[in-house]
């Protein structure tokens, strides 16, 4: 028992000279981990933004691809051999005009009689008429299929590991893990696909009883230290060892106290670390201006600096030393008028000094410029081309929040959809331009109308909806009257000094009496609807709701 005794005592004091190193050790396993957890956070944060470009491009990319399903089918319906089938009810002749163009059928009476759609699509409706009757419809779609998904990723910039894929109800039917279940939610988070384990974010593309949802796909981050700790830390415990065995032997290195500051680059590189991470959380050009200020002192040894737009300060940071002459530093970009100044010390800004800065302005003016180009992207994913209104993307996107928020807070929510009368006559007789201006106009009138927390919207030719949030259906019904009214009074002016008027057709639901989404699309469109039936140029509501308030 004493030889047990002595032989752990001896232990014990072999290993307390190395138990100063083995702690430091661990330090720096932990430090490292650490640093590996916010290198793993700042890499998904831009993978997130990298994914969430991609649905926003998503978005764009249907929106014009509908533009161009719906021009098909205005051409197809005009079409005198498409008249001539659908009037003899010809599905063989119509068939082989749907096979010359793609994604394109032909209905009558609500029945399908030639051609296909694919199953994942935004399809636009156009009705044949001869001798004033309706005799038919020709349907055109906006695939979301892999020529759309190789579109997307080359104007948004996916990585080649990234993947894209549409759902239809769930279920996967067009991109990879074809007729697996997902389940991706609007937000970035981590998720199994077919067992696969990826950072995943979503959006309704085409809303409806069975929703297209684009999904985009990206691995998840990992810490970058994570397999290598176990290796490292062994080689650090052996390496400590070794330092303090040399130490005590008397071969150890006196340690020399660092007098010089760090490098310049050294500084300039975290300098513009901390921009770029802060650009991979936020593409605000204004968050970034603090960041960018802070980051210039911190990589010139400035005791203090501001920034200044048209010659007014809208940022400082540390001592303003006026009494010395400041480095003065162009930050501008795109007309916006940016100057940064930094104040020395004493001794003044020794030559590298100078270099560093004159260097990271070059980047800060880069990084702002990104930014602002990705507030452009943004911009453009949700807003429509020819009427700078809301598109369908955002519409549907805005639709979803709005409708938890009316059950959150028990206030009601109204859909306006209204629907331009004839608007194809317009088009055929004085031409796209003059149709162009109509649209522009009818937009106009909306933004005029509605009010700051309204939505107005361009779902895509001449298909218009404003939301209307904490208002009831009366509510809905008096503004779109006031719209109609106002459409009714105007009068454009076409190339050849012809007026053009146009009326409007609108369809009035609320929430939540309608009981979800879905419903309340498809009740406000079947109002829209008998609108049309009853001769157009009207407003019909919701039956339900009446009842509900008769009730």
């Amino acid at each position: 028992m004493d030889r047990l005794t002595e032989r752990r005592g001896n232990a014990v004091a072999l290993l307390r000279p190395y138990a100063p190193a083995l702690v430091a050790v661990a330090a720096v396993l932990v430090m490292l981990w650490s640093a590996g957890a916010v290198i793993s956070a700042v890499r998904t944060q831009r993978t997130d933004s990298r994914l969430q470009h991609a649905i926003d491009v998503s978005g764009a990319t249907l929106d014009e691809r509908s533009a161009d399903a719906e021009q098909r089918a205005s051409r197809l319906a005009s079409s005198i051999a498409v008249q001539a089938a659908l009037t003899r009810r010809d599905s063989r002749a119509l068939a082989a005009i749907a096979a010359r163009n793609r994604d394109v059928a032909f209905f009558v009476d609500g029945r399908r009689l030639a051609g296909t759609l694919p199953p994942a699509a935004l399809t636009r409706a156009i009705d044949v008429s001869a001798g004033g009757q309706v005799i038919g419809r020709v349907v055109a779609a906006a695939a979301v299929n892999s020529a759309f998904f190789a579109d997307v990723r080359r104007r948004s910039g996916l990585k080649r590991g990234d993947r894209l894929l549409a759902t239809l109800g769930g279920r996967v039917v067009a991109g990879p893990y074809l007729g697996a279940t997902v389940d991706a939610p609007s937000d970035p988070t981590t998720e199994r696909v077919a067992g696969v384990r990826v950072r995943a974010v979503s959006a309704t593309l085409v809303a409806g009883p069975s929703p297209v949802q684009i999904v985009a796909l990206a691995r998840p981050a990992k810490n970058p230290f994570a397999g290598d700790l176990v290796w490292l830390g062994a080689l650090m415990a052996v390496a400590a060892a070794v330092a303090v065995f040399a130490f005590r032997s008397g071969r150890g290195l006196r340690r020399r106290r660092r007098t010089a500051p760090a490098p310049a680059d050294a500084n300039v590189r975290d300098a513009i670390a901390l921009v770029g991470d802060t650009l991979a959380a936020t593409h605000n050009p204004d968050a970034l201006l603090p960041v960018i200020l802070e980051a210039a002192i911190e990589a010139t040894g400035a005791v203090g600096g501001e920034l200044r737009e048209d010659g007014e300060t809208i940022v400082t940071k540390g001592r303003t030393a006026r009494s010395r002459s400041a480095l003065v530093l162009d930050l501008s970009s795109d007309g916006r008028a940016l100057t940064l100044l930094l104040w020395p010390l004493e001794r003044g800004f020794s030559r590298e000094a100078r270099d560093a800065a004159e260097w990271f302005a070059g980047q800060a003016v880069i990084a702002l410029e990104n930014a602002r180009l990705h507030r452009i992207v943004q911009r453009q994913a949700v807003t429509d081309e020819l009427t700078q209104l809301a598109n369908r993307r955002h519409f549907l996107a805005t639709l979803s929040t709005e409708t938890s928020r009316a059950d959150r807070f028990g206030s009601p929510l109204t859909l306006v959809l209204a629907d331009l009368d004839d608007f194809k006559r317009v088009n055929d007789r004085f031409g796209h331009q003059t149709g162009d201006l109509v649209l522009r106009e009818f937009a106009r009138i909306l933004r005029e109308e509605v009010r700051e927390i309204d939505l107005p919207v361009r779902l895509g030719g001449e298909e218009f909806a404003v939301l209307l949030p904490e208002t009831d259906l009366k509510g809905g019904v008096l503004l779109a009257d006031r719209l109609r009214r106002s459409l009714e009074g105007l009068s454009v002016a076409a190339p050849e000094g012809a007026a053009v008027r146009v009326t409007a057709s609108f369809g009035v639901a609320s929430y939540p009496s309608s009981a979800s989404v879905e419903e309340l699309l498809v009740e406000a469109d079947g109002c829209l609807y008998r609108a049309k039936e009853r001769g157009k140029n009207t407003v019909v509501a919701s039956r339900r709701e009446r009842h509900a308030a008769s009730g």
